[in-house]
């Protein structure tokens, strides 16, 4: 069985619909990597290699950091406005608005992929009225739009 985050990294080219898999696989590995039920022990080894590359500690940092940035700027104004061009996940979009007590946020979400805006709007802002993932070249999913 292979490591699902490794498979990603290897066979995804990165600005590429798809890429942003890549990088949540690696943010599901920070929590516990190298301790997933769901796959064998040599896929769990892969991972707790993995998880301790440079690349991959870097890109936890990259997510905390930003997302105390944003979220200290919603503490300092209460409100705030997001344009995130090439999102992917927006993970740290969600942490920020988490951290700051989720404030009225006015947040644009665009990328290419139309998996990973489905992505967005089911799993990191699910029923968020004041969240606008527009599609390029297609018909704007944002309220009131």
């Amino acid at each position: 069985m292979r490591s699902y985050a490794v498979y990603l990294a290897t066979t995804q080219r990165n600005g590429y619909p798809g890429d942003f898999q890549t990088i949540e696989a690696m943010y599901d590995l920070e929590p516990a990597a190298g301790f997933n039920a769901f796959q064998g022990p040599i896929a769990n080894c892969v991972d707790g290699l993995f998880a301790h590359t440079s690349s991959t500690p870097a890109l936890w940092w990259r997510r905390r950091a930003f997302a105390d940035l944003v979220a200290n700027a919603f503490k300092s104004d209460g409100t705030a406005r997001i344009l995130d061009v090439a999102c992917g996940g927006a993970r740290y979009i969600q942490d920020a608005l988490n951290q700051a007590g989720d404030p009225d946020a006015e947040i644009v979400l665009l990328d290419q992929d139309p998996a990973a805006i489905a992505f967005c709007e089911h799993r990191v802002f699910p029923g968020r009225s004041n969240t606008c993932v527009p599609q390029l070249f297609g018909v704007s999913r944002c309220p009131g739009g």
